[in-house]
């Protein structure tokens, strides 16, 4: 609720702040993982992106806690740990949803990624034996049937080449729910930190990309020797491996749509000059890589203060809105055909969505869900630690990362 001591000017700062931050965000993050530059060349160097992402949100988060007079607190050897955990998660999450674009449209990916909430609810029932109320089951088969209907309603492109007996579509939807899954970890273990060690939100954002920074270095820095590594483990082993008889496996689509989505990946061992090399020849990469970064780090702050201001209702009225013009802008920005049936599925999806963020407990009180999507990094500093408290959302939609979480 909106007081007079925070005013409506400071709201509407906030809702400007991440509509603008998060819409160029995603507009960014389209045009430098799918468009050309100079022509003819594609900036396929994911993991360079998001080493550079991190650093730029360390810097902002950094900046921003000091503007507040925040400290980042101090590490625990368990804290730090876990910290190590969530930077790992977050920095092998991103590059299977970067992969998943070769596959499938940037609208389908966003509305994937508003199915998040499905794969940690299925981790809840699995790991902790949580169930739910019938509520529940309709929000996520509501969002799992939209889904499904937008990809079944895409229409054909007659003008693009068949990818083969694998549809490559099947490689996107394979290579997105690894990304959802990792995104539902990387949520749990952010649950566990917020209700163990009561960290600050912005601490959090920026130990975490401090993490990521560091292991996405150090990898780009090895990748180059892995070969030398790879093929020494081969040598050693082929004997052995010689002998299991795996090729009926082939038979299964299952096993070639894991097969191709594995290659979808492909990783540059070179990466990190590779990447810095196609900087230098085409310079307005170098704007977009920036702008990418520092949209989504300042958003982020804006989500912040929108919480922690404002409450969850205001935030997710904001965040769930602006996931629907984020695949409007794309379809219009970027020319993508969407039939009248899809756009039909995107209304039933973010009706599933509002029918949870909207819904009243059983005193007739409003909830207060938090919005759980990659890029926008929702962070509850009250957690409570009993599950049987917790609304649904709170539950499965707990925290949200980056990037995304792409």
């Amino acid at each position: 609720m909106v007081t007079k001591g925070k005013g409506y000017f400071e709201l509407a700062a906030c809702v400007a702040g991440i509509y603008v931050c998060f819409l160029t965000w995603g507009v960014t993050q389209e045009r430098v993982s799918t468009a050309t530059y100079d022509g003819d060349k594609r900036f396929r160097h994911f993991i360079f992106l998001n080493l550079c992402q991190a650093l730029i949100a360390v810097v902002v988060g950094f900046i921003y806690m000091k503007m507040r007079g925040q400290m980042l607190g101090k590490l625990s050897v368990p804290l730090l740990s876990n910290y190590v955990l969530l930077g790992f998660i977050s920095s092998i999450a991103s590059p299977f949803g970067y992969a998943a674009l070769r596959h499938i449209d940037y609208p389908t990916l966003v509305l994937g990624k508003s199915c998040k909430l499905i794969p940690v609810m299925l981790m809840n029932f699995l790991i902790y034996g949580r169930t739910f109320s019938l509520q529940k089951y309709i929000v996520v088969a509501l969002i799992t049937i939209g889904v499904s209907a937008f990809m079944m309603l895409q229409p054909v492109d007659s003008s693009k080449p068949s990818k083969g007996p694998v549809s490559s579509s099947s490689i996107g939807i394979f290579l997105l729910s690894i990304n959802l899954l990792l995104d539902g970890s990387m949520n749990s273990t952010q649950d566990r930190i917020f209700s163990r060690f009561k960290v600050a939100g912005t601490s959090m954002m920026v130990y975490m990309n401090m993490v990521s920074f560091a292991l996405m270095g150090g990898y780009l820095l090895i990748a180059p020797y892995t070969n030398t590594i790879i093929d020494t483990v081969v040598q050693v082993t082929s004997p052995t491996l010689s002998q299991l008889s795996l090729h009926y496996l082939v038979d299964f689509p299952i096993f070639r749509i894991m097969m191709e989505g594995a290659a979808s990946l492909n990783p540059h061992t070179n990466e990190l000059w590779e990447a810095i090399a196609f900087c230098q020849q085409h310079p307005s990469v170098i704007n977009d890589i920036v702008l990418f970064g520092f949209a989504g780090a300042v958003g982020q702050c804006f989500v912040y203060h929108t919480l922690e201001n404002f409450g969850a209702i205001v935030l997710v009225t904001v965040t769930v809105t602006r996931k629907m013009f984020s695949i409007l802008i794309s379809i219009f920005t970027f020319n993508h055909a969407v039939s009248l049936g899809q756009w039909a599925s995107v209304g039933v999806v973010f009706f599933g969505i509002a029918l949870e963020a909207f819904s009243k407990d059983g005193k007739g009180k409003s909830k207060k869900p938090l919005d759980h999507v990659t890029e926008e990094l929702v962070l509850n500093r009250n957690l409570k630690n009993s599950a049987t408290s917790k609304s649904f959302l709170e539950i499965t939609l707990d925290a949200n990362t980056k990037p995304v979480n792409y």
